[in-house]
């Protein structure tokens, strides 16, 4: 998966253990990211290194939840659906907590 490769390559360029703290951050669509990969990355980079500190900063993003006038469906809501689908093909959803205490949303 493309996501996942580029987190192996900056950990092999940037060794976790070499690390205090680590910033996962984005903007727009990226900080809808940073809200998807935080745990996981958070996860994996604390298995090698547990005293790392981790923070992630989503730094903007505007996205409507509303129904379309064409369609009277929730577009974003199936296009983020979708999203998770392929995105998360090969691993568990990155926000286990979030998934748990919103089932079927």
């Amino acid at each position: 998966m493309n996501t996942m490769a580029h987190f192996d390559y900056i950990m092999d360029k940037v060794p976790p253990e070499k690390l205090e703290m680590f910033v996962l951050s984005g903007c727009s669509a990226g900080g809808l990211a940073t809200y998807y990969w935080s745990d996981y990355l958070q996860a994996k980079l604390q298995a090698r290194n547990p005293k790392l500190a981790f923070f992630g900063l989503p730094d903007s993003g505007f996205f409507i939840d509303y129904k379309s006038a064409q369609t009277n469906d929730n577009s974003f809501k199936l296009k983020m659906q979708t999203m998770f689908t392929l995105t998360n093909a090969e691993v568990d959803m990155p926000n286990s907590d979030c998934v748990k205490a919103y089932p079927g949303e």
